[in-house]
């Protein structure tokens, strides 16, 4: 059986050049399983809110264990992926959200240090290594 036979009729998805199409031909290793509560329309936001979380904490914010960061929108697209990132990376993750998404999104963290601000005009007083800012009303 071929690589790519695999996924004929399954849910799949994945990024590829022209991904935005409505209809595309991806080679088979930019594929994965859609998860099977999953919309088509959610699934085709995962890769871009996922992969820009990975560019801004690996790339430009070289975050490595240890590190502070900052996640300012944190329950939104790329925030919550920046957020499950950092804790993978082993960083120290601030996240500022709504309090109604802290328990729900946030719970199953629980590996690394996190804390929550609500957005607020509630000054942090402390230094980050990196900071993310998703959040649409923010200014700069």
């Amino acid at each position: 059986m071929k690589p790519w036979e695999k996924i004929i009729g399954d849910r799949v998805f994945g990024s590829c050049v022209g991904s935005h199409a409505e209809y595309v031909c991806p080679k088979e290793n930019v594929l994965t399983f859609m998860p099977n509560n999953a919309t088509f329309e959610e699934a085709a936001a995962i890769p871009c809110a996922a992969q820009t979380a990975l560019q801004a904490l690996r790339d430009v914010g070289k975050l490595k264990a240890g590190d502070k960061v900052l996640i300012y929108g944190a329950s939104g697209g790329v925030g919550h992926f920046a957020v499950q990132l950092a804790v993978d990376f082993g960083a120290e993750v601030t996240a500022v959200c709504s309090t109604s998404y802290i328990q729900e999104d946030f719970a199953h963290n629980g590996k690394n240090t996190m804390s929550f601000i609500t957005p607020t005009k509630t000054a942090v007083s402390e230094t980050f290594t990196a900071a993310i800012n998703q959040s649409p009303d923010s200014n700069g």
